[in-house]
């Protein structure tokens, strides 16, 4: 198991954000799946003497979401299987450097950046991880390390958004056959 050099750890405090979501029917089987992960996450930390570092939130309502991003350093996305993600794009929107592997939409979403990692390498997951802790994320204030396309950044999306409904708000009511 590739592990950080202790020293690197100092003053890290990771937070496991959400909780396993709840299934139905057949697909409960996942949500099992999903518990019996994180009981063995607790257990690995328990056994590396890392328990104490940790912090799981369960389930964060919407209102509670921005305050966690903007205490995060960085975002792991340590995905074996995984096709998008909403806290990678959350991550963005926010800010927040990012360190993911390359499947599935993750490898577009995050090409270029150099926090990406292939699944199942645990050593360029944690190489990854120290680089961005002794750098501070060093790309720019808050930057995710990704290349930004205008058309694929959030918070553009967002302020060209806004901007389009103050300016019809600015306008008021349109009335058909009256000259605005």
């Amino acid at each position: 198991m590739a592990t950080l050099p202790p020293a690197t750890l100092d003053g890290v405090r990771v937070v496991v954000a959400g909780a396993v979501r709840r299934r139905h029917g057949p697909f409960r089987l996942f949500e099992a799946r999903d518990h019996l992960h994180e009981a063995k996450v607790r257990r690995l930390a328990r056994r590396h003497g890392v328990l104490d570092r940790l912090t799981f939130t369960g389930y964060v309502p919407d209102g509670e979401i921005a305050a966690w991003f903007g205490a995060a350093e960085a975002v792991v996305l340590p995905y074996r299987d995984a096709e998008q993600s909403g806290v990678a794009n959350l991550a963005r929107a926010f800010g927040v450097p990012v360190i993911a592997t390359t499947v599935g939409g993750l490898g577009e979403l995050f090409e270029g950046s150099r926090w990406a990692v292939p699944p199942g390498a645990p050593g360029r997951l944690a190489a990854a991880i120290a680089d961005l802790l002794a750098t501070g994320a060093g790309e720019g204030p808050r930057d995710s390390g990704a290349a930004h396309a205008p058309d694929t950044d959030l918070n553009a999306v967002a302020l060209r958004t806004i901007a389009v409904y103050e300016a019809a708000r600015d306008r008021g009511p349109r009335v058909p056959g009256k000259p605005s």
